[in-house]
């Protein structure tokens, strides 16, 4: 993985859960779904619509959030014309996609209807700092704020109640470290942190107030992802280098039992920070990732077909 340094302070209950390598070695094969020669990643679907971050050849760090029909189409871009975009998830039972919108005088959370193409600020969440990795459920939205105390600068990892309007800190860090959201649901939400140690996944339960860490073998576990329909978690792990052979695993909510290997990668290739599940009607969930070809440093979006009927 991308690997880079971190540390932190706490504001919620932490706990410890070891993941442990399984025996179970319940593979699928991922494919393709979009290809470079650009950079491809942090991929989001539902029934209808597919959205991506992605930048060009020509422009590498000009970062735009694409959408377009599931079945294939023309895509559109969601951010405003000279603003960077970094796609969140869509608002689930609509075609609404939440996404990270960068000008040169603000970073905020806005909103783009892919039916209209309209798009507007995200009410609740922004203010005159800084904030950015969005993701949403019907109860939730999931984000990160910069802000600054006495010098210093700092990242909070924020959940907003819809219903109350109420914001509640998971906790913060020195923004000198990699601190990525993963999403959130209709009582869990998930993210990760780095340190110069490893990255460290966690889970969060709005109902207990409860922050779990899971710690892996391997140093490196990140792109925590909880799916609450069928109660489990997923998280990329590897070795400390880019493509030390990265894996996917899946385990139980509760933390508890030996983890499923969900997908191995071969060295050389990586995972990105954020993951994603897409609807595959009739036949469960699929799991869409950035797959990183570490000698080219370049990647596309491929999918990881029905990974919750994986035994």
């Amino acid at each position: 993985m991308f690997h880079t340094i971190r540390r932190m302070t706490v504001v919620t209950i932490a706990l410890l859960v070891t993941l442990v390598p399984s025996v179970a070695q319940s593979v699928v094969s991922p494919v393709a779904v979009l290809t470079g020669p650009e950079d491809q990643w942090q991929a989001f679907a539902n029934d209808t619509w597919l959205a991506w971050t992605t930048n060009s050849v020509s422009h590498p760090n000009r970062w735009n959030v694409l959408v377009r029909p599931l079945a294939g189409g023309t895509a559109t871009r969601a951010n405003a014309t000279g603003t960077f975009g970094f796609a969140g998830n869509f608002e689930p039972g609509t075609n609404r996609l939440i996404y990270e919108q960068e000008s040169s005088s603000d970073v905020g959370i806005f909103f783009y209807d892919a039916d209209t193409q309209e798009r507007s600020k995200v009410p609740g969440v922004n203010t005159r700092k800084t904030e950015w990795q969005p993701k949403i459920s019907g109860a939730f939205i999931l984000f990160l704020r910069n802000h600054r105390e006495n010098g210093k600068w700092y990242t909070d990892v924020l959940l907003y109640d819809r219903a109350t309007q109420h914001t509640r800190t998971l906790g913060t860090w020195s923004n000198s470290k990699v601190i990525r959201t993963g999403n959130v649901g209709e009582r869990y939400a998930t993210f990760f942190v780095g340190s110069n140690k490893g990255y460290f996944p966690y889970l969060y339960d709005s109902e207990t107030k409860r922050r779990t860490r899971i710690q892996s073998t391997q140093p490196w576990t990140w792109a925590p992802l909880v799916d609450e329909t069928n109660g489990t978690v997923y998280v990329a792990a590897s070795g400390n280098a880019c493509g030390a052979h990265a894996n996917i695993w899946r385990l139980p909510i509760s933390l508890t039992g030996a983890p499923t290997k969900i997908v191995d990668l071969p060295d050389g290739v990586d995972i990105g920070w954020v993951m994603s599940l897409a609807p595959n009607p009739g036949l469960g969930q699929d799991l869409l990732f950035y797959r990183l070809n570490c000698s080219k440093n370049q990647g596309d979006v491929y999918l990881a077909p029905q990974v919750d009927q994986v035994p």
